[in-house]
């Protein structure tokens, strides 16, 4: 399992490492940080940057004067630990989570491989270069940089791929003309849980994850200066430290409507939000994973029994209409989303969390286990999923 990434915070990395032990796989990782799981055998961590390579103009020069793969092998490969060169031939399964590491995995990095032995890629959500719009310059050096990482995910040498909602299946299909990858949701393990009563004077709000302001997270604070005073919005956030402190700023004259609670490790998230009546996750599509986003927060959001606030998201939209648990906003503007608070009555939020009870039995990470030990195994790869 190979993953730029902290792996032992990256649930949808370690959920992986979990159904892979659990089908009898001996696994071994790749990544940042230290053992993700005590069930993996041995963690190669990847490596801090050293000697000049640790000053950020320096590797600005690496990424302007070198070719793409030169700057690969020195920015990145360099730091994968070379006693894995020693498990020539050992392995029957590589994993890359994400594209980071995929000149790496699809180069060098088959020599781990037995004969007979499989590639799988999981590309999560759809990955576009971030950078968009910053210039000409910028675009070359860092977009092209990005677009060649990207370009491995349709490398001969994968034998399978895998993301997170059907749309995104589609667009990589297309855009790799490969078979559709399969999809495999981040939905957590079952918890029995049932939902909380519904308080008509104080109902809660809750937005739960990473503090990253371009998902609109000040649309939320905004909201609620200008719905009801029924709502209180509670922001379970981490890392992020700027953008915490921006929202605790723009939310100041507020009290205690808006409120910045402790945030829980990751298989704590939905018994710790069950308190909660309605998880927010109004995500303006202003990028494609945006757009089609059906991200961890939706599915800890149904195991905590709660019930859900969507923008119109397609991914999202289709399972709370399946399941009636959720409610859709009709725009992406703060005053959309206070205009449907405020349409809420208290039936109406307990309907919404007794909804997810039967979302919950149905979408949990049990189901989405098979689905990917099937995508690895080279299943069922182009079927979208259910």
């Amino acid at each position: 399992m190979a993953c730029y990434s902290l792996l032992e915070s990256d649930p949808r990395v370690t959920r992986q490492i979990d159904w892979l032990v659990s089908a009898g796989y001996t696994v071994d990782t790749v990544g940042l940080g230290g053992l993700p799981r005590p069930t993996v055998r041995r963690h190669y961590a990847i490596r801090p940057l050293r000697g000049l390579l640790a000053f950020r103009l320096v590797r600005l020069g690496i990424h302007v004067l070198l070719p793409r793969r030169a700057r690969f092998a020195m920015l990145e490969q360099a730091r994968i630990p070379r006693e894995l060169r020693s498990a020539h031939g050992s392995y029957d399964l590589i994993v890359a989570n994400e594209i980071d590491l995929l000149p790496w995995v699809t180069g060098v990095g088959q020599r781990l491989l037995a004969t007979g032995g499989r590639t799988h890629v999981d590309l999560h959500e759809y990955h576009r270069w971030a950078g968009e719009g910053s210039g000409r310059l910028a675009t070359s050096v860092f977009g092209g940089y990005h677009s060649w990482l990207l370009s491995r995910a349709g490398s001969p040498v994968v034998t399978s791929r895998s993301t997170v909602a059907d749309k995104l299946a589609d667009l990589y299909a297309t855009d790799f003309g490969v078979a559709r990858p399969s999809v495999v949701r981040n939905s957590p393990a079952r918890v029995e849980l049932d939902p909380r009563p519904v308080d008509p004077n104080r109902i809660e709000l809750v937005y739960h994850g990473f503090a990253e302001l371009a998902r609109g997270l000040h649309l939320l604070v905004d909201a609620m200066r200008l719905s009801s005073s029924r709502f209180r919005l509670n922001l379970m956030l981490t890392g992020g430290e700027e953008a915490k402190h921006s929202l605790a700023a723009a939310a100041a004259d507020l009290g205690d409507r808006v409120r910045i609670v402790p945030a829980v490790a990751m298989d704590e998230v939905s018994r710790a939000i069950n308190e909660f009546d309605l998880e927010v996750v109004f995500i303006p599509p202003t990028t494609l994973s945006f757009e089609y986003a059906l991200p961890n927060k939706f599915f800890e959001a149904v195991q905590g029994r709660v019930g859900l606030i969507i923008g119109n998201s397609p991914s999202m939209v289709e399972i709370t209409t399946h399941y009636g648990n959720g409610v859709v906003v009709d725009g992406w503007t703060a005053a959309d989303l206070a205009r449907t608070l405020d349409a809420l009555d208290v039936e109406t939020v307990t309907r919404l969390k007794q909804a997810s009870v039967q979302c919950a039995n149905d979408l949990n990470s049990e189901h989405e286990g098979r689905a990917f030990l099937a995508s690895v195994a080279g299943q069922d790869a182009s079927t979208p999923s259910s």
